[in-house]
């Protein structure tokens, strides 16, 4: 008999197997599962060596709405 952990851990790996690279919340709307409940699971897997965590990525910020205001131009 399959334990429950081993069936996530098993969909986990598919969803990153599949395309190569996935984010714990692609993988929590493709299982309907909670992000944070992903990421405890992603840990273990690194923790048990059969997981690699290989990219770490910085959110680019929106882009602000340039102004112009007199009092902060540059002048040369």
């Amino acid at each position: 008999m399959e334990d429950w952990w081993t069936g996530l851990d098993e969909d986990i790996m598919r969803c990153v197997a599949r395309d190569g690279i996935a984010t714990p919340i692609d993988i929590a709307l493709e299982l309907g599962m909670s992000e944070a409940a992903v990421g405890s699971l992603l840990a273990m897997l690194v923790r048990e060596g059969r997981l690699r965590i290989a990219l770490v990525a910085v959110p680019v910020a929106p882009a602000r709405v340039a102004t112009h205001h007199a009092s902060t131009s540059i002048r040369s």
